[in-house]
C-alpha cells in the first residue's frame, strides 16, 4: 500500500467515525432521552437537537412540563461528556434552611451533598468523574456540573455500548431534572450549557 493509499484510507476511517460520533449525538441519545419518565410530561418527552455543533458535541433541549431544560452532550470518539449549568441562587429556600453560610461555594456544597447526591454519586460508580465549578455568564453566575466518562476504545463500533451509555446519560438527566425540581432549582431557558 502507498503512503497515499495509506492516507486515504485513516482520511476515512476519521470521516467514518466522526459520522458514527454525531449519529450517536443526534439518534442515539435522544432516542434514549425521549424515554425520560418524569410527572410533569404527559407522554414521551419532546427533545430538541439544537442546531449547530461545536467540536464534538451537540446541546438536547427536553420539553418537560412547560419548561426547556438545556443540556451539552458530547463524545470524543471514546469520552463521554454532559455539562450542566445551574444558576447560583442564595436566595433559594431548601439552601437557605439547609446551609449556615450563603455563599457560591456554600451552593455547590449544598448541590453536591443534598441535592445531587444521588444523581451524580451514581454516575462515579460506573467510572464518571465529576466536577463542579463557579462560572460567569452574560454576568450572571452558573454551577456548571460536569461529567466525563471513558468509554471503551471500541464504543463507536459496538451498539451494545452505544446504547447503554445512552440510556446511562437519560437515566441522569431525568434523575437530574427530578431533583432539581424537587430542590426548587430555577433555569434560564436562554443560557445553554456548554464547555467553559
Amino acid at each position: 500500500m502507498s503512503e497515499t493509499e495509506a492516507e486515504d484510507r485513516d482520511a476515512a476511517a476519521i470521516a467514518a467515525l466522526r459520522r458514527r460520533q454525531d449519529r450517536f449525538l443526534t439518534e442515539t441519545l435522544p432516542g434514549a432521552l425521549a424515554m425520560v419518565n418524569l410527572e410533569e410530561a404527559d407522554g414521551p418527552v419532546p427533545v430538541e437537537v439544537a442546531p449547530g455543533r461545536d467540536i464534538f458535541g451537540r446541546t438536547c433541549v427536553l420539553r418537560v412540563g412547560g419548561r426547556d431544560w438545556r443540556f451539552w452532550f458530547g463524545l470524543n470518539v471514546f469520552r463521554l461528556f454532559a455539562i450542566h449549568f445551574v444558576p447560583v441562587d442564595l436566595q433559594n429556600p431548601l439552601f437557605r434552611a439547609a446551609c449556615e453560610r450563603h455563599e457560591a461555594e456554600d451552593f455547590i456544597d449544598w448541590l453536591r451533598r443534598d441535592v445531587f447526591a444521588f444523581t451524580f454519586g451514581g454516575a462515579e460508580k460506573i467510572g464518571y468523574d465529576v466536577n463542579w465549578e463557579v462560572i460567569e455568564v452574560d454576568g450572571r453566575r452558573f454551577v456548571s456540573v460536569w461529567a466525563v466518562a471513558l468509554c471503551e476504545t471500541d464504543f463507536l463500533e459496538r451498539p451494545e455500548l452505544r446504547l447503554f451509555w445512552a440510556q446511562d446519560l437519560a437515566m441522569m438527566t431525568e434523575s437530574f431534572i427530578r431533583n432539581a425540581v424537587r430542590a426548587e432549582l430555577t433555569f434560564d431557558p436562554a443560557v445553554s450549557p456548554r464547555p467553559v
